[in-house]
């Protein structure tokens, strides 16, 4: 039998732990582009190329609003913003620890840089109590992620 135990993640960001998520799936990172692109040729010839977009990450963070990584990024996001071309890009990395079950944890980790705030952060008022309302998200695309497992 096989087993993943997991759910003590750790994400930073210029070298600051973030603490402050909301409910449900807080962080995401995703990648929208293959790695490699396949196309078939005549006499079922094949043309595989590397495609550099593969390595970009997107991350999505779902954070209290008003918190201090809330905070935090809003000042990045003001920074970036003010003065783009001397802006410092985002570094960060993605931890998750997983155990087997019998004591032995492995750390899967993504090394992600050249990061931007690519978003406004959304805001919404609501009489219904919806906990939106609380939420900062941020999405941040990095030009690089690699994956250390």
């Amino acid at each position: 039998m096989s087993v993943a135990l997991t759910g003590n993640d750790t994400i930073v960001l210029q070298g600051k732990v973030l603490t402050d998520f909301t409910d449900g799936d807080v962080a995401e990172l995703k990648f929208s582009n293959d790695l490699v692109e396949v196309v078939n040729g005549k006499n079922d010839n094949a043309i595989f190329a590397l495609n550099s977009k593969g390595k970009m990450g997107e991350l999505t963070l779902k954070l209290l609003r008003g918190g201090v990584d809330d905070l935090f990024l809003n000042a990045n996001l003001n920074v970036m913003q003010l003065d783009f071309p001397s802006y410092i890009l985002l570094n960060g990395s993605f931890t998750k620890r997983i155990g087997n079950g019998f004591g032995l944890s492995t750390v899967d980790l993504y090394l992600a840089t050249g990061g931007v705030i690519s978003r406004l952060v959304d805001v919404a008022s609501s009489s219904d109590g919806k906990i939106e309302q609380a939420i900062s998200t941020y999405t941040i695309k990095f030009a690089k992620v690699i994956r250390v497992v």
